[in-house]
């Protein structure tokens, strides 16, 4: 069997898995999933044109024998067997072990234990009976350490719950508390999200009628509905760094850091669009914010202990000033 250089099984990888995903698809569908793709680490470029595209189809039925169909009334590709699966060279399979050993550990440390230990059994089916030498051994995974803040602790109950409903999109009926209280709502959970040490919901509120987070240590129980819902593109687009939480912005935020507070900035970023330039004072930077909500922005500052100071605008000084004090208060 010839083998074919790593962009072309990347690209090979991309179309059979978009073929598994789909009942069909256009020529013109795969060559704009293609030429989105980028693989950052190798810098591959797995974009190609339509002449491209046909050979590709050809080396993957000839070689490999993939089961790809053309239907000509729908004008899309097709599998035949869903099941079916690219064979992988020699160096190809080791990686993808040690990409999965590499995750199932991740997974260790994010996830509850009733997921993770599903994790843990199909990775270990996978692997089994491979030849695992080149990978990493217990003892190097023993001492990859992720030392990250405590993770918010969800029951495990409610968790399934939660991950069944948004894998299979069903609706899920809840129980929230919020500063008001308890409240029970049927919700759309459009995403999944993992930020900021604790898991969360983005979705629909049917009871609020708006989009909202639901932050899952505050769900005190959780019931998967029959009712199915559609992906929302603009909900699960709309979870980003800047935006995901639905805290009300202040434009224009303006900070003074010195040169420790600099380096905390650009490690913990308020805002994807963040700015510094020299101040006229030796050693401090000048940090400007789009925007940012006082629920992060005050803590972000305190945090530094001086190696940062609110100038703009002023009901971010005014809080900032407020917290320090009711913290003075606390502590006489």
């Amino acid at each position: 069997m010839q083998m074919y250089g790593n962009i072309g099984i990347q690209r090979w990888t991309k179309i059979i898995g978009m073929l598994k995903r789909h009942v069909g698809a256009t020529r013109e569908d795969i060559l704009n999933e293609l030429n989105r793709t980028e693989f950052s680490l190798k810098a591959a470029d797995l974009s190609c044109n339509r002449r491209t595209l046909e050979r590709e189809f050809k080396k993957l039925k000839d070689q490999y024998g993939a089961p790809i169909k053309f239907d000509r009334i729908r004008g899309v590709y097709y599998l035949t067997d869903k099941s079916w699966t690219l064979p992988l060279p020699p160096e190809l399979e080791a990686q993808k072990i040690l990409a999965l050993t590499l995750g199932q550990k991740i997974a260790s440390d994010i996830f509850p234990s009733d997921l993770s230990s599903q994790i843990d059994a199909a990775v270990n089916e996978i692997i089994k009976g491979s030849d695992a030498s080149s990978c990493l051994s217990l003892e190097t995974l023993d001492s990859l350490k992720i030392l990250s803040d405590a993770v918010v602790s969800v029951k495990n109950e409610i968790f399934m719950a939660i991950y069944e409903a948004w894998k299979d999109r069903k609706l899920l009926e809840i129980t929230y508390a919020d500063r008001t209280g308890n409240t029970d709502r049927i919700i759309e959970p459009h995403t999944l999200v993992f930020y900021a040490t604790q898991w969360s919901i983005k979705g629909f509120c049917r009871l609020r009628n708006a989009t909202r987070t639901f932050h899952l240590s505050r769900i005190l129980d959780a019931k998967v509905l029959d009712e199915t819902f559609s992906p929302n593109e603009d909900i699960i687009k709309s979870v980003t760094t800047d935006k995901f939480l639905d805290y009300e912005k202040i434009p224009d935020v303006v900070i003074r850091v010195n040169n420790d507070g600099l380096r905390f900035a650009k490690i913990h970023t308020l805002h994807s669009r963040q700015t510094f330039e020299p101040a006229d004072d030796c050693g401090w930077s000048v940090m400007r914010v789009p925007a940012a909500s006082l629920e992060q922005t005050v803590p972000w500052i305190l945090q530094q202990q001086g190696n940062a100071v609110p100038v703009e605008p002023p009901e971010l000084v005014q809080s900032v000033k407020e917290a320090i004090e009711k913290l003075r208060e606390t502590c006489r």
